[in-house]
């Protein structure tokens, strides 16, 4: 069952935290311009390479990485580090990172960025070690909280809910890895309060600053849903039902400051199925692939069968893993989808699961989306093979 709430912690961050419905938003208009030079260019080779994409998204490019901080999933041995900030400029902005610099017999073995991407992963696995305790992944970015805290403040890795309700809290900003940081410190001064009391005080107190507006955490948090419910919306074929439910649900909840992600941990009562059933009660759970290649969908709300904003979602992402060269190989033709079509009891594979998807005649994800997107009358050039 950890693997399971370590996942659904991650669906939860990218549907209720600034960081994840700004990345997704990002996202958007990533592929969005992605699929502009496919819809515009009536020939062109893939793997797409040259796409002259516009300076918002390369800014925002940049900005991601900046914020996102260490990737590298390791386990070094160390007996010290030294925790300090370091500045960063981009185009006027300056961005502080928080960087763990690891030793060894006083000899620097390596530097973590203290990033989103840590402040994400820590808390998706201490969340997880509530439910299950035998768990034993990489030190970083899995335990990169508990290696800074250890330094800063060790008195706090006793209450694990406290440390997830500070992670939270930290990804409703553009800088988790700082917020985190600072939070932290502050956290020091004010034992006395639990996670739900820390949350909603530090809520209210912090601000997020875009452009020349200030708004307040819960002001961007809902302006971030609305964008990210147009966005999706724009972005698909499908009519919004499943998750026009769910995002208003999430909006109304940011809106009234009601937690279900921290208030759940402090139900002693509740057995920890029982934590992770009114989780799903409130939020709903996403697609689901099990290793052995089936795919579970959401239910739409009206009718008993698979909410269609997910199947259309998987359809555009095997599209672009196809075009954009990302598929189960990269030196691979075929289509990513086809391992669990293959499993199928609908008789949908044929050769050109293999090559050239764009020209299938049967109705199958992908061409449902390439289809729309007019690939059958494009002329590709597919160099896949010659990497």
């Amino acid at each position: 069952m950890g693997t399971l709430v370590h996942e659904y912690v991650h669906y939860l961050q990218n549907i209720t935290t600034i960081f994840g419905l700004r990345n997704s938003l990002f996202y958007f208009n990533y592929l969005f311009e992605i699929k502009k030079h496919i819809i515009d260019n009536n020939n062109f080779e893939i793997p797409l390479r040259k796409i002259q994409f516009s300076n918002g998204i390369l800014r925002g490019k940049s900005l991601f990485q900046l914020y996102h901080g260490s990737s590298k999933v390791f386990s070094p041995e160390f007996d010290n580090v030294i925790v300090y900030t370091s500045k960063n400029g981009l185009d006027g902005i300056d961005v502080i990172n928080v960087c763990i610099d690891l030793y060894a017999k006083d000899k620097k073995l390596d530097t973590v960025v203290f990033g989103n991407n840590c402040v994400k992963e820590s808390m998706a696995y201490l969340y997880q070690q509530l439910f299950d305790k035998n768990v034993k992944p990489p030190i970083f970015p899995y335990l990169s909280v508990e290696v800074l805290c250890n330094s800063i403040y060790p008195e706090i890795l006793t209450d694990k809910r406290k440390l997830i309700a500070i992670c939270l809290i930290s990804l409703n900003s553009q800088n988790s890895g700082l917020t985190f940081y600072q939070l932290l410190l502050k956290s020091k001064s004010e034992k006395e309060l639990n996670g739900i009391e820390l949350y909603k005080k530090y809520s209210f107190e912090l601000t997020v600053i875009n452009g020349e507006k200030e708004y307040s955490i819960k002001e961007y948090l809902v302006d971030s849903m609305v964008k990210f419910k147009e966005a999706l919306s724009c972005s698909l074929i499908t009519k919004l039902k499943y998750f026009d439910l769910l995002l208003d649900n999430i909006k109304l909840s940011a809106e009234e400051n009601i937690l279900p992600l921290i208030e759940v941990l402090y139900e002693d009562k509740k057995s920890s199925i029982e934590k992770l059933e009114s989780l799903i009660n409130f939020y709903g759970i996403p697609h689901i692939r099990t290793l052995n290649g089936y795919n579970l969908f959401p239910q739409n709300t009206e009718l008993e069968e698979p909410a269609m904003e997910f199947v259309e979602l998987i359809g555009q992402r095997i599209v672009f893993d196809r075009i954009l060269g990302l598929g189960i190989n990269k030196d691979d033709t075929m289509c990513s989808l086809y391992l669990q079509c293959e499993l199928s009891e609908d008789d949908i594979v044929d050769e050109h699961c293999f090559d050239k998807q764009w020209e299938r005649d049967k109705l199958c994800p992908f061409k449902i989306i390439s289809d729309n997107w007019k690939l059958y009358e494009k002329t590709i050039t597919d160099n896949t093979l010659k990497i």
